[in-house]
């Protein structure tokens, strides 16, 4: 499978190919209940791909139970990203939501319950 991106005329710029199967991702911290008081933020997940294809990660923040998203890290390739909590909103009810892409194929997990920042 794969999607090709044109140009003006039709000319290929790239063309992204990925199996047929898609990525899973788990996020394992912090999954709930948690007070985050350190700094850094780390958030981990596991992922994996049936078709062993490269993944990239988009990590998105809410300080209010996933009523609103902010990007805090993009385009990530490890399993794991440190956040600055100066950069976010403290809050009781915040949450972490992991995307993973294998550059067609597009999923994502929310912490399970809430924490405090």
């Amino acid at each position: 499978m794969h999607v090709d991106i044109e140009g003006p005329g039709g000319i290929l710029l790239k063309r992204i190919s990925a199996g047929t199967a898609q990525p899973t991702i788990t996020v394992t911290a912090p999954n709930g209940g948690e007070t985050l008081t350190g700094d850094p933020i780390t958030v981990s997940w596991i992922a994996s791909d049936p078709d062993n294809d490269p993944l990239t990660f988009h990590v998105q923040y809410s300080p209010d139970n996933g009523i609103t998203w902010e990007t805090v890290a993009q385009n990530v390739t490890e399993n794991s990203v440190k956040v600055d909590p100066s950069n976010i909103v403290a809050g009781t009810r915040s949450r972490f939501r992991v995307w993973v892409s294998d550059g067609i194929h597009t999923t994502s997990d929310i912490s399970d319950a809430s924490f405090t920042v």
